[in-house]
């Protein structure tokens, strides 16, 4: 096995139990409460069963990942890094930490999934135009209206 795979394994399972741990902890030690009325423990609670979750998906991608590639180097194919997805992501989340200082919530977002989108070779203009609206609104409605954060919505600087 490679140590890019074995360390992926040792990171999954170190996700897995810290956030076995962190949820057991909160369903011993801490009130739950319920979904109406929350208790101290609830956000902990969920927060480390997300963690553990997340350490389950990231072991089975491993896994099936390690099948792959070991069948794909029997077979002789190389491995094809695209560097046009990786450069327009990580371009994308430069735009967001510009855009969200200068013009808000709205626009960073906006912002964010139209240059990513560019990443993909499936979305068109149009579709790419239409998911940064439905995103920017879903933002919007989510951590604004439903959350109550304290997010600067639009800002004109100019």
């Amino acid at each position: 096995m490679e140590t890019a795979t074995k360390r992926d394994l040792i990171s999954a399972g170190i996700l897995v139990v810290f956030g076995s741990l962190f949820a057991g902890y909160a369903l011993v030690n801490l009130n739950l409460g319920s979904f109406a009325m929350m208790g101290p423990g609830l956000f902990p609670f969920v927060i480390g069963i997300v963690i553990a979750g997340l350490g389950a998906l990231q072991t089975f991608a491993t896994v099936s990942q390690h099948r792959r590639s070991r069948r794909s180097a029997e077979a002789g194919e190389p491995t094809v890094i695209e560097w046009r997805s990786l450069c327009v992501v990580v371009a994308a989340m430069g735009v967001f930490s510009a855009v969200i200082v200068n013009f808000g919530l709205i626009a960073a977002i906006f912002a964010l999934t139209l240059v990513s989108s560019f990443a993909s070779t499936y979305l068109n203009w149009r579709s790419a135009l239409a998911l940064s609206v439905v995103l920017s609104v879903a933002a919007y409605l989510i951590f604004v209206l439903a959350l109550g954060l304290p997010f600067t919505l639009y800002r004109w600087p100019l």
